[in-house]
């Protein structure tokens, strides 16, 4: 069984993770064209990035690559 600090160090790399490919995601987005753009039923009055969730699956994969049993 894992400690305590195991899993605080799985949440710490999750979150890095997460934190640090949100700028590539984004810029990945913009150049593949992934992106809602705006018209008269949306707020936003520029392109803005869809694929924000990869950025979260990426996080989450990360730590639980890290639990994963050897």
């Amino acid at each position: 069984m894992e400690s305590v600090g195991t899993y605080i160090i799985a949440f710490i790399l999750s979150l890095s993770v997460t934190l640090l490919s949100i700028p590539l995601v984004k810029k990945l987005a913009y150049r593949f064209g992934v992106v809602s753009v705006p018209d008269e039923r949306k707020v936003h009055t520029k392109p803005m990035p869809e694929a924000g969730g990869l950025s979260i699956v990426l996080g989450f994969l990360a730590g639980f690559l890290y639990l994963w049993p050897t």
